[in-house]
C-alpha cells in the first residue's frame, strides 16, 4: 500500500541532524513578542486535533496543509500559538500521548522549543503532574539525544523565566510519585540547580518532607561530586571552650571575610561545580552565589511537622550538613532554636557539641535565636553547652537577655531573673550602652519593664551611651504612645529617674510642650466625658425605672423603692454622679497649669472617672433587670451579659485606682488581651 505524503514526510523529519538541534528559538523575553509571521501560527484544526489524541484526524490535516501551503511536515510541526506554544505543548497539556509520540520524533527540535515563559513541554506536564506525558516525554528525549548535545541543549536543565527546571516545577506544585524519581534519574545533576530564588530541586523536596525524593537525590552519583558552593563560606566560626572564650576583634573580623573571600574563589574555579551550576547567573549577588540550603528546609520542615525521620537521614548521609550556612550566615541548628524545635536541637548538639558556638553574620548564637523566640525549653538544652554566656555576645555586644527584651519575650525574661547563674547578664551592657532594661524601655514593653523594675538586682540608675537611663530612653520615642506612656507610667512608679545629664535626641527638644498641648486636649476629651455622664446620671435619677406612684399616700414614691435590685440602681446612680462631677471639676482647673498639674490632675481624676463609669454601668444592669425582673430568662440573660462586659470595665478600674496590686493587674490585662487578640486571629485566619 502506498504512503501518503504526510507519511513520507514524516518518516524524512525523523532524520534530524545536531545542525537542527542548535537552531533552537533562544528564549523570549516575557511580554516581548517576537515577529512570527502569520504562517508560523499553528491551524485551528491541527490544534484541536491534537487536544483530541485524535492521530487519523492530526495525520489529514498535515496532508491538507501540506499541499496548500507547500510547505514541509517539520515546518509545519514547530508553528506555534500567539504564547509560542508548540504543537507539542499542545499535546502534552492535554494529555495527548499518541499525539506527543507522533510529533516528538519526527521533530526532535520541538522537544525544546519554548514558550513565551521559557518552557517546554516538559515544563508543563510537570507542573500539571501528567505522569504518562512525562514519562514519554523523557524517553523521546533519550532516544532522540546526540552525543556532543552540550549543556545549553539538555532538555532537563533548561530553566524558564524564574529559573525553574521541568523537575523544579514538578516539586514546587507538589507532585512527588514515581514518576517524579523516573525524572530525578533521568539527570540527576539537575537536583542541584538552583533558580532565581536560590532554591534547588533537593532544597524544594526537603522543604516539602518529600523523603523519597530526597533520597533518591543524595543516593545519586552526581550528589557524591557535587560541592556545595556556599558551605562555610558566610560566617566563620568561633570555637568557645569552657575553659576559654574567645572574643574577635574587628580587624579579626576582616581577616576572616578576607579568607572567605579566597574561598569562595576556589570554589568557582572547580569546573565540577561550574558544570552543576550553568543556570546560576540570577542567584549571583555581588558575585556570591546565594544558594539556599537544603539542611535548613529540612528542620523548617521537622519543626512544623514534628518528624525529623528526613532531617536525621540527611545528617546521616551528609554530617556537614550541620556546617551548612544561610545566606545570613545561619546554621541548621540557629533554625532548630529559633523555631523551638527542641528535638532537633538535641539531635545537633548530639552529632556536634561545638555547633552551639557558632555566630551568625550579626554575631549571634543559636542560644541567641532561642531567645529571640521566647524557646526557654530551648535555652535550657543548650545552656549546659554554653556555661559562659554572659561572655556569648553578638557583634553588638548584647546577650540572650538583651535579645528576650528586644522582642518582649517574657518567659525568658522571667526564666533568667529566676536563674542564679545567669544574674551576671541583668545589668550587662551592649555596644550602644543599653542594659537589658533600657531595650524593654525602648521597646515599649510594658510586661518586661514590670518583670525587670520588681527584681532587686536590677540597676534603675544605669546610663546609656547618650547618658539616657530607660525612663530617658522611652520618653523620647515619638512612636507607640499608649504603650510609651503605659511603659513611662512603670518606669516612674518603679523608681526609675531620669537623668539630669542625659542628652535627648533633636527632635524631642520641644517634646515637654508638645505633651503638655497634647495632654490638655486629651483632658479637654476627658472633660467632656464626665459632664455627659454627670447630665445623663442626674436624669436617671428623676426618671427611675417603673416610675413613680400618682395616687394615695405614696404619690410621687418610686413603684419599685421595695425591690432590692431597685435600691442597688439608686446607690449606683448616685455615686456615679458624683463622682463625674468630681472629675469634671479636677479636669476644669487642670487646664489652667503646666504638665505637672496635668500629671497630677490625671492621677487624681482618672480614678474618680473610671468609678464613675463602672457605676453607671452597673445602674444601668440594675435598671434593665427591675423592668423585665417578670420574665425569668430575660431577667438573666441581661444580668449575664451586663457582668461580662463589666468584669473588663472593673480591670481597668483596679489598674488606675489601687498602686498596690497595679503591676499584677497590667500583666494580667495585658495577658489578656494578647490572649483574645490571639483567639480573633486564628479565627480569621482560618476562615
Amino acid at each position: 500500500m502506498a504512503k501518503s505524503d504526510t507519511e513520507v514526510d514524516l518518516e524524512r523529519g525523523n532524520s534530524s541532524t545536531t545542525e537542527d538541534l542548535k537552531t533552537t528559538r533562544s528564549l523570549p523575553s516575557m511580554g516581548v513578542t517576537n515577529s512570527v509571521s502569520s504562517c508560523d501560527y499553528m491551524n485551528i484544526e491541527l490544534q484541536k486535533a491534537a487536544t483530541e489524541d485524535n492521530v487519523k484526524k492530526f495525520k489529514e490535516v498535515l496532508d491538507e496543509l501540506s499541499e496548500k501551503q507547500e510547505q514541509t511536515m517539520r515546518s509545519i510541526l514547530e508553528t506555534v500559538s500567539p504564547f509560542h506554544n508548540t504543537l507539542l505543548h499542545v499535546a502534552s497539556i492535554h494529555g495527548s500521548k499518541n499525539i506527543v509520540e507522533l510529533i516528538a520524533p519526527r521533530s526532535p527540535p520541538t522537544l525544546k522549543k519554548t514558550n513565551l515563559r521559557g518552557e517546554t513541554a516538559l515544563h508543563t506536564v510537570a507542573k500539571a503532574g501528567k505522569s504518562d506525558i512525562v514519562l514519554s516525554l523523557i524517553k523521546l528525549q533519550k532516544e532522540s539525544a546526540c552525543s556532543d548535545d552540550d549543556e545549553d541543549q539538555n532538555l532537563f536543565k533548561m530553566s524558564n523565566v524564574d529559573g525553574n527546571t521541568a523537575l523544579h516545577e514538578a516539586l514546587i506544585h507538589g507532585h512527588h510519585d514515581k514518576w517524579v524519581i523516573d525524572l530525578i534519574n533521568a539527570d540527576p545533576d539537575v537536583s542541584f540547580c538552583v533558580n532565581k530564588e536560590g532554591k534547588s530541586p533537593l532544597y524544594l523536596a526537603a522543604e516539602a518532607g518529600y523523603s523519597e525524593c530526597v533520597k533518591a537525590m543524595m543516593e545519586s552519583e552526581a550528589y557524591k561530586r557535587y560541592t556545595w558552593p556556599c558551605q562555610n563560606s558566610t560566617a566563620k566560626d568561633y570555637q568557645i571552650s569552657p575553659s576559654a572564650v574567645e572574643v574577635v576583634d574587628d580587624q579579626k573580623d576582616m581577616k576572616n571575610k578576607d579568607e572567605v573571600g579566597d574561598e569562595k574563589n576556589n570554589t568557582k574555579k572547580n569546573d565540577e561545580v561550574g558544570d552543576y551550576q550553568k543556570n546560576d547567573e540570577a542567584t549571583k549577588q555581588d558575585g556570591v552565589l546565594q544558594v539556599k540550603s537544603p539542611i535548613h528546609a529540612a528542620v523548617v520542615y521537622a519543626a512544623n511537622k514534628k518528624n525529623s525521620d528526613l532531617l536525621n537521614y540527611m545528617l546521616d548521609k551528609e554530617p556537614k550538613f550541620i556546617d551548612l550556612r544561610d545566606e545570613e550566615g545561619r546554621s541548621a541548628l540557629h533554625t532548630a532554636a529559633y523555631f523551638g524545635y527542641l528535638e532537633g536541637v538535641k539531635c545537633f548538639l548530639k552529632r556536634d557539641p561545638q555547633a552551639a558556638f557558632q555566630r551568625d553574620n550579626d554575631g549571634f548564637f543559636p542560644v541567641h535565636s532561642a531567645a529571640a523566640r521566647n524557646h526557654v525549653d530551648v535555652i535550657k538544652e543548650l545552656q549546659p553547652h554554653c556555661l559562659h554566656l554572659a561572655e556569648m555576645l553578638s557583634h553588638n555586644y548584647q546577650n540572650i537577655l538583651h535579645s528576650a527584651t528586644k522582642n518582649a519575650c517574657i518567659n525568658v525574661v522571667s526564666y533568667v531573673l529566676k536563674t542564679q547563674e545567669l544574674e551576671k547578664l541583668i545589668n550587662q551592657k551592649d555596644k550602644d550602652g543599653n542594659t537589658p532594661l533600657h531595650l524593654a524601655a525602648i521597646g515599649c514593653d510594658p510586661v518586661c519593664v514590670i518583670l525587670l523594675t520588681r527584681d532587686s538586682r536590677v540597676d534603675k540608675k544605669l546610663l546609656n551611651n547618650k547618658d539616657w537611663t530607660a525612663l530617658d530612653a522611652c520618653r523620647y520615642l515619638n512612636e507607640r504612645f499608649f504603650f510609651r506612656r503605659l511603659t513611662v507610667m512603670v518606669l516612674k512608679k518603679s523608681g526609675v529617674k531620669p537623668s539630669p545629664t542625659g542628652k535627648p535626641i533633636d527632635n524631642g527638644a520641644n517634646s515637654t510642650n508638645k505633651d503638655e498641648d497634647k495632654f490638655k486636649g486629651i483632658s479637654n476629651a476627658l472633660l467632656v466625658v464626665a459632664t455627659l455622664v454627670a447630665t445623663v446620671t442626674f436624669a436617671a435619677g428623676f426618671t427611675v425605672p417603673g416610675g413613680y406612684n400618682d395616687s394615695g399616700d405614696e404619690q410621687g414614691i418610686a413603684t419599685m423603692l421595695r425591690q432590692a435590685t431597685f435600691h442597688a440602681f439608686i446607690v449606683c446612680d448616685t455615686v456615679a454622679m458624683y463622682s463625674s462631677i468630681i472629675a469634671a471639676v479636677i479636669f476644669t482647673w487642670a487646664q489652667l497649669g503646666g504638665e505637672n498639674l496635668v500629671s497630677f490632675a490625671y492621677q487624681l481624676a482618672l480614678p474618680s472617672l473610671a468609678l464613675a463609669l463602672n457605676m453607671m454601668s452597673f445602674a444601668f444592669i440594675f435598671g434593665i433587670y427591675v423592668v423585665v425582673s417578670k420574665l425569668n430568662w430575660l431577667a438573666k440573660l441581661v444580668l449575664g451579659l451586663g457582668l461580662c462586659f463589666q468584669s473588663t470595665i472593673v480591670l481597668s478600674f483596679l489598674l488606675l485606682c489601687f498602686s498596690v496590686i497595679a503591676d499584677w493587674s497590667l500583666i494580667v490585662l495585658l495577658k489578656i488581651c494578647n490572649w483574645v487578640a490571639s483567639i480573633i486571629y486564628t479565627f480569621t485566619d482560618s476562615g
